[in-house]
């Protein structure tokens, strides 16, 4: 099932684009908004969208743009066709390509074309697609798939793109909790005589119920620390960041 709505978020085309959001079912809750592709999606304002079925039970997506309204033909609906579905390349991570198959799309002999909204400005086409995703975070996919005879079906997943990982030792790395977006952490440089990079995404920061990408050592003597913010990619509003040092004045 899915829900539409127009909005002049960032991220679109330009202008009021249209939006939608999926859920699996009328009883499970439905998933964050996606940017329609284009087409609907053009540089000009799209708005007031609404479902119609015809007489024949197919469905059309009816907005308006400018002064006139446009009717598309979608494939949302009890026994349409065609299906869109894709699957991606197993564990993305930023700054490696990652693959994105619509193999899986329904009926192949007679989808015409696909395209995709790759949630980070940028569009492709065609069943597979090579993508490369510079920072991590959590990117909503889009693939529209359009049948020789006008209809068309979308299917949008949320793809989690994790963090360069690398061998950290003599340091050690673990997930505190289930953060909503896992962590990882890498040398950049030189092994230790370089920066040990962690990255990560979680919630809490406080004294118990934390959530987060904890990377430790045990270290006896004298120590200077040195942590920086490098980047705070996709961050919310009221977000938090901390580093944090344990010690003991006990011998180890």
């Amino acid at each position: 099932m899915a829900e539409r709505d127009a909005s002049p978020s960032g991220g679109g085309h330009g202008g009021t684009d249209l939006w939608m959001a999926v859920r699996p079912s009328p009883e499970e809750p439905f998933g964050l908004p996606v940017n329609l592709p284009s087409p609907p999606n053009t540089a000009g304002d799209q708005f007031c969208p609404r479902l119609w079925a015809d007489p024949t039970g197919r469905n059309h997506l009816i907005y308006t743009e400018g002064a006139g309204a446009l009717v598309v033909p979608i494939g949302f609906g009890a026994g349409a066709e065609p299906r869109a579905r894709f699957i991606a390349s197993e564990d993305p991570r930023a700054g490696a390509e990652v693959v994105l198959d619509a193999a899986a799309s329904t009926p192949e002999s007679e989808i015409a074309s696909y395209e995709w909204s790759l949630g980070d400005g940028t569009a492709a086409d065609g069943p597979k697609v090579t993508h490369r995703y510079e920072s991590p975070g959590m990117y909503p996919v889009v693939l529209a798939v359009t049948t020789a005879g006008g209809a068309c079906d979308y299917r949008s997943e949320m793809l989690t793109v994790r963090c360069p990982s690398g061998d950290v030792r003599p340091w050690s790395a673990a997930e505190v909790g289930e953060p909503a977006f896992p962590g990882d952490a890498r040398f950049e440089g030189d092994g230790e005589a370089g920066c040990l990079l962690a990255c990560g995404g979680g919630s809490g920061l406080a004294l118990y119920g934390d959530q987060l990408h904890f990377v430790h050592r045990v270290v006896a003597g004298d120590v200077v620390l040195t942590a920086r913010i490098a980047d705070f990619t996709q961050a919310q509003v009221l977000r938090k960041l901390g580093s944090g040092v344990l010690y003991s004045l006990l011998p180890l």
